[in-house]
């Protein structure tokens, strides 16, 4: 690390002590209750008193973060909110210095480099999801420091860095199921292009932390007879597919035996209202998957009937996006709207947005381009009555300044790729970070808008920002000096013209 990078982390610490400090006297507080009652967590009863039998018996969900949150529960017992703000304030400064570091070894100026930072590290949706027990915010910082260390291997190869590289990589899948087993494999692959001389280091880092995917994927095989590490694949998709047709259309295809009789109810329902229609279901004798409820009086998504729901709505999501493809197409237009609304409209995130409602309001029109008058919950699919009043409302959520920024990263970053790999001689740490990140930006946005349509996809885009605004950064340090150069002649001409007209 240069003297310089130093001086400007060092600044950018205490950028965000200070403004942490503020958004706590504000009343910004971390929110654990998710613990309670979040789809994705097990019975808090069971992390704190039956944690390995109940993680390894979770389907539902890959199972890093359920055993990092028994961990906490059993070790800070009394003490978890705390222990969770702690941990989640320190993934907030490793997600920004890690934001800092790439702009600035990607050839960003270190004020550049300075400001985007930290407009991202104070951002309504910063602020919020690292107040918020999920996995949202740890993921942003996995991606983050992953990038890093492709730019490391791609300057020096090492064992210990490939090692970290791809254990990160490896933490990422046993987290969140949008990340899967060819996902991590495939930058082995492209690692092994790029860094042929280094091949063994490479792989030898790479198998340690493979053979513990490997490992959670073939469990799940032997238990639950799935080569995945979530079981909600088919509910996900139904929101996509089946629960976006109309009432009449699903009874009469139903009806009609195109499509199962679980197709009139609705995803993610209490799993007594699939029993009827499932075969009958054995008893395991573990309470994760046979319990119905868990202690709090949430519904048990890890219930092994489960498992069988979901293969029969992904059966018929494939019919209905066979059958009926208009709905679908409009279905995953609707994703991608959601998915261009600033993150921090989230309802689970209702809580602290009342502490915050100042910057949002200046953040998002600002910074965002939302429309002011567009901000609160998010709005859900209308009805043909009037429809394009009803359009407007919804795309008025959108920000604008979002959508140009994701374009920018899209088209821009793979303009870059391009140019960077036609030009001699490579510099190939520039390009292989540059292509994780657009990779990732590419991938993450297909896969969460063409599966699922929750009207939480802004939540799945948080991921990524910080690629995206690494991406912005890049664009901003090629094209401002000529688009500043451009308006300086501009002004020239004009006063000029005053000048001779007077």
């Amino acid at each position: 690390m240069t003297r310089p990078e130093s001086k400007m982390l060092a600044l950018l610490a205490g950028f965000f002590v200070g403004s942490r400090m503020l958004f706590l006297y504000a009343g910004v507080r971390f929110y654990s209750h998710p613990l309670e009652g979040a789809w994705q967590y097990l019975d808090p009863e069971l992390l704190r008193n039956d944690l390995l039998t109940s993680v390894y018996h979770l389907h539902s969900q890959p199972p890093l973060f359920n055993l990092f949150l028994g961990a906490v529960v059993k070790i800070s017992a009394g003490y978890e909110a705390v222990t969770f703000a702690v941990t989640y304030a320190i993934l907030g400064f490793l997600l920004s210095s890690s934001m800092f570091l790439i702009m600035n070894r990607l050839g960003v100026s270190e004020k550049l480099s300075f400001v985007l930072t930290l407009l991202f590290m104070i951002s309504p949706s910063a602020i919020l999801y690292e107040n918020g027990l999920f996995y949202t915010y740890p993921l942003a910082c996995l991606l983050c420091l992953a990038a890093i260390f492709v730019h490391r291997i791609s300057v020096r190869s090492t064992f210990p860095d490939a090692l970290i590289f791809f254990t990160l990589l490896a933490m990422i899948v046993l987290i969140r199921s949008v990340f899967n087993i060819v996902w991590l494999t495939f930058f082995l692959v492209a690692l092994l292009i790029s860094k042929r001389s280094s091949w063994k280091k490479i792989v030898l880092g790479f198998v340690i932390p493979f053979s513990v995917v490997l490992f959670w994927y073939g469990k799940n095989v032997n238990l639950f007879g799935m080569f995945s590490t979530s079981s909600w694949l088919g509910m996900s998709f139904a929101y996509n597919t089946t629960a976006k047709l109309p009432r009449e259309t699903v009874e009469s295809s139903v009806r009609d035996n195109l499509l199962s009789e679980l197709a009139l109810i609705e995803p993610f329902s209490p799993v007594s209202s699939y029993l009827p229609y499932l075969p009958p279901v054995q008893k395991t004798g573990v309470p994760a998957l046979d319990h119905e409820f868990k202690s709090t009086g949430a519904i048990n998504y890890n219930h092994i009937a489960y498992i069988a729901v979901s293969r029969i709505y992904l059966q018929d999501g494939l019919k209905v996006m066979r059958q009926f493809p208009a709905s679908y197409l409009l279905s995953v237009a609707g994703a991608f709207r959601v998915f261009m609304i600033p993150a921090n409209e989230y309802h689970k995130l209702r809580v602290n947005r009342e502490h915050i409602k100042l910057l949002e309001s200046l953040y998002n029109p600002v910074i965002y381009g939302q429309f002011p008058s567009a901000r609160g919950e998010i709005l859900g699919v209308f009805s043909k009555e009037n429809l394009g009043q009803a359009v407007w409302s919804r795309l008025k959520q959108v920000g604008f300044v979002i959508v140009l920024m994701y374009l920018v990263a899209v088209c821009y970053g793979l303009n870059l790729i391009y140019k960077s790999v036609r030009r001699q001689p490579l510099d190939l740490p520039f390009i292989l970070t540059v292509s994780f990140m657009w990779f990732n930006i590419v991938y993450v946005s297909s896969v969460v808008n063409l599966v699922s349509n929750t009207g939480e996809n802004n939540r799945f885009r948080f991921m990524i920002d910080p690629f995206i605004w690494i991406i912005l950064g890049l664009f901003l340090k090629n094209r401002l000096p000529a688009f500043w150069g451009r308006f300086r002649k501009i002004l020239a001409r004009h006063h000029e013209g005053r000048g001779i007209g007077g």
